[in-house]
């Protein structure tokens, strides 16, 4: 999770990597709510081939994320960022563990989630992993 600083709490080097790899691109909150949805849909659709995707973390995510969207307008530029990179990450399924493949496939992606929440003062929506 994060850590403490000086200035507040500081993205963890984890979530440091995961905004240099998803974060850099701004995304539109329409494409963003487009991206979850169909993400979430192609979750739906693996589990005829593996039962073992926990799609109800997948679907406990997908609503955060959701919420993450509702704020976004709200949120400053760097909550933006952090926004934007989290529901990036969720909806690319090959990440530190693959989504469809992997019966803890979601995990990193509520971890990710969770760091956001918490680095954006929205605490109230975590996760439990």
């Amino acid at each position: 999770m994060g850590k403490d600083s000086l200035f507040g709490n500081e993205p963890s080097s984890k979530f440091l990597k995961v905004l240099k790899e998803h974060g850099e691109v701004y995304t539109n909150p329409k494409i963003l709510k487009q991206n979850v949805e169909n993400h979430f849909r192609k979750v739906q659709q693996a589990t005829a081939q593996n039962e073992f995707i926990n799609v109800n973390l997948a679907k406990e995510i997908q609503d955060v994320c959701l919420a993450l969207i509702s704020y976004y307008d709200n949120a400053n530029n760097n909550e933006q960022r952090y926004i934007n990179a989290t529901i990036n990450y969720f909806t690319t399924s090959d990440d530190e563990e693959e989504d469809f493949f992997s019966p803890i496939g979601f995990d990193d992606d509520a971890e990710i989630v969770n760091e956001c929440l918490e680095l954006i003062g929205k605490e109230n929506l975590r996760i439990d992993i």
